[in-house]
């Protein structure tokens, strides 16, 4: 008979269940954000006209290093993890972590692609190193394994239930280190690597290609910014500290984008983050509270992006020449905030309508049960 299926002895440790413990998830979180981290250094863009180059990153490293080590790392962790949780008797792969095993090989082919790629095709730079194959490909692979913390905790707790901060913060780091993830890949519209000067002068000229890349940035950051906030206030009951913890790493990630020319910009954005974190703490947003959930949207927002204006114009010295482009742009991302909110929200159950009408004879199932 095959031990596996003998049950267990009398005073014996029952074997782990399905899901992962708060420091397993705490472990996956870390060697995620390395991971994350050496990309963001190795794709930090040059000064123009200089492409995207492996560059030293910090005590001398070099960056591709530090994302050798980060996927090194994180694939022994996760294989190290599967292979713990099976000769504990418990589920090889745990609620949550099944997406993330799958993307590790799909890392190195990704990589491999890419080589090819620039074998064939000459080194994308700038803007064409974003859509290269390759680099999609490897993008989607890091965001599977990054998000694997969120997986796990929505997996092991109820919907709509408050978890304290000490539980839920390994999936508050791996939302903040996933929306890092996708800012990077979208630079080109990253309104948070904007210096404060360049911000006023667009924000003064009506029209142009340059105003219209800073309000596309400003509407698809206001939109990458909120939506894990708006998931996360949807799965569970918010702890105060989950705006500060998700938005740390999207600005951290800026900060090296820019070498930190933008520093009043990045304050600003942490500034707004404490105060998203009091108006939740004030709103208690959450599925089971429609209006509050709407008004949380909106209002974080309205003031994240009036303050990035507002503080952009301060460490300018002056306010933008046109007043409906820095009046109108906070109310513009605030608009869409209640638009997103509205489409996140769960559809309410509905309710069996009554049967009023006279039964047809012929008709075995009237109310369809069957």
């Amino acid at each position: 008979m095959n031990s596996s299926r003998r049950p267990a002895a009398a005073g014996a440790a029952a074997p782990p269940g399905p899901h992962t413990g708060t420091a397993a998830d705490a472990v996956t979180a870390v060697v995620s954000a390395i991971l994350i981290t050496g990309l963001a250094g190795w794709a930090r863009p040059q000064p123009p006209p200089g492409p995207w180059q492996p560059v030293a990153g910090p005590w001398g490293i070099p960056w591709h290093t530090v994302l050798g080590a980060g996927y090194l790392l994180t694939a022994l962790w996760l294989l190290g993890l599967a292979v713990a949780r099976r000769r504990a008797g418990a589920a090889v792969i745990p609620a949550g972590y099944r997406g993330a095993l799958a993307a590790l090989p799909v890392i190195p082919v990704c990589l491999a692609a890419d080589v090819l790629w620039r074998s064939r095709f000459g080194t994308d730079t700038g803007l064409a190193a974003l859509f290269e194959p390759g680099h999609v490909g490897l993008a989607t692979a890091l965001f599977v394994i990054a998000s694997a913390s969120v997986r796990a905790a929505a997996a092991r707790t109820l919907p709509g239930q408050p978890v304290p901060l000490r539980q839920l913060w390994p999936a508050l780091l791996s939302t903040g280190t996933v929306t890092a993830l996708v800012l990077l890949c979208l630079g080109y519209a990253n309104a948070i690597t904007y210096p404060a000067a360049t911000i006023v002068d667009l924000l003064s000229q009506p029209d142009g290609p340059a105003v219209r890349g800073l309000a596309s940035a400003l509407v698809i950051s206001a939109a990458v910014l909120l939506i894990p906030l708006l998931y996360l206030a949807r799965r569970w009951r918010i702890p105060f500290g989950a705006a500060t913890l998700s938005t740390a790493p999207p600005i951290a990630v800026s900060a090296a984008g820019t070498g930190g020319g933008n520093l009043s910009v990045l304050v600003a954005l942490a500034i707004a983050a404490v105060v998203v974190d009091l108006l939740a703490l004030c709103l208690d947003p959450c599925a089971a509270r429609p209006a509050a959930y709407r008004a949380f949207a909106t209002g974080a927002a309205f003031f994240t992006w009036s303050l990035y204006i507002g503080v952009a114009a301060a460490a300018a010295g002056r306010v933008p020449d046109t007043p409906g482009m820095w009046i109108g742009a906070p109310v513009v991302t605030a608009a869409l905030a209640w638009l997103l909110a509205a489409l996140m929200l769960p559809a309410p159950a509905a309710s069996p309508e009554p049967v009023t009408g006279p039964l047809a004879p012929d008709d075995p199932d009237p109310v369809g049960l069957r």
